[in-house]
């Protein structure tokens, strides 16, 4: 079971935004409206009744491309996992409300876009689930290798 979480969160944190970057460099560049930037706050209760508080970032702009006008949330390829204040209040002062801003949009898939198609330093956490993934496969491969009782 914990290789199988370890291969999702490496699929999640490491495999699906590198696969991103590497597809958006191909992607066209063109003109966003920042329609809303804010952290948005939400209240989550467990099953013991506690309640927490989580406060995400929440970016929303809009484009015209090819006739149709789209409304997009993603500001890159890591989907809106946790990250630190620093980090999200870095974002929030790069993308203002009611600003325009570069992104970049797949021509083939319009509807697909983001603000941010680099690289961010978030992104080698996934390098700890998929160290994960390795130490079990050579668990594994010795397992399989070794006769049983010695």
């Amino acid at each position: 079971m914990l290789l199988l979480l370890s291969l999702v969160a490496a699929w999640y944190s490491l495999v699906r935004p590198a696969w991103g970057m590497i597809a958006a460099r191909g992607w066209v560049e063109h003109e966003c409206e920042i329609v809303s930037s804010r952290i948005q706050s939400s209240y989550t209760r467990n099953s013991s009744g506690k309640s927490s508080l989580s406060e995400s970032l929440a970016i929303v702009y809009r484009y015209e491309y090819a006739g149709r006008i789209h409304v997009v949330d993603d500001v890159d390829f890591y989907g809106g996992l946790a990250i630190r204040d620093a980090v999200r209040d870095d974002i929030l002062a790069r993308f203002p409300e009611d600003t325009t801003q570069p992104c970049y949009l797949d021509p083939a898939d319009p509807g697909e876009c983001v603000l941010d198609r680099g690289f961010r330093t978030i992104y080698l956490l996934g390098l700890i689930p998929l160290l994960m993934v390795l130490l079990f496969a050579n668990g594994l491969r010795r397992a399989i290798r070794s006769p049983p009782g010695s």
